[in-house]
């Protein structure tokens, strides 16, 4: 019983506080500055607006393919053919004229005075923007 004693007698010192330090202000939120907010925005509507313009970039060339072409070539009007650029659709060597040993019909159209179309590729029809290059490209002797 004793010991009880004692722990009782100990008791009211165990409950007392400890000195505290005096507490200090609570600091403000530190504020974002104004240009700083409309820098975030602005870079986030840039990001968005720019994926957003390639998305719909994409789904208008798609809508495009799906869509048949029937503008008129440019180049030929719908012809398939021009006139060659050699010999102006004269059909004879325009280099006659300086080597008379070259009589004969134009190399470049055969002496048929057209060609086919380089633009369309004969075919009358006006190619999309990419199609001319895929033509140009085969032209050239490449596969695709």
């Amino acid at each position: 019983m004793e010991d009880k004693v004692a722990f009782v007698g100990l008791a009211p010192l165990l409950r007392a506080q400890h000195p505290r330090r005096p507490r200090r202000a609570a600091r403000a939120p530190k504020m974002l500055e104004q240009n700083t907010i409309i820098a975030v925005a602005t870079a986030l509507l840039g990001v968005g607006g720019g994926i957003g313009l390639m998305a719909w970039t994409e789904q208008q060339g798609e809508r495009g393919a799906l869509r048949e072409n029937t503008q008129k070539c440019a180049e030929c009007g719908g012809a398939t053919r021009v006139v060659c650029n050699v010999c102006q659709g004269t059909g004879k060597d325009p280099l006659f004229e300086k080597d008379p040993s070259r009589d004969g019909p134009c190399n470049y159209c055969e002496g048929q005075k057209t060609i086919r179309c380089f633009n369309c590729q004969g075919t009358g029809i006006q190619p999309r923007f990419l199609d001319r290059y895929v033509f140009a490209f085969m032209a050239m002797g490449h596969s695709s």
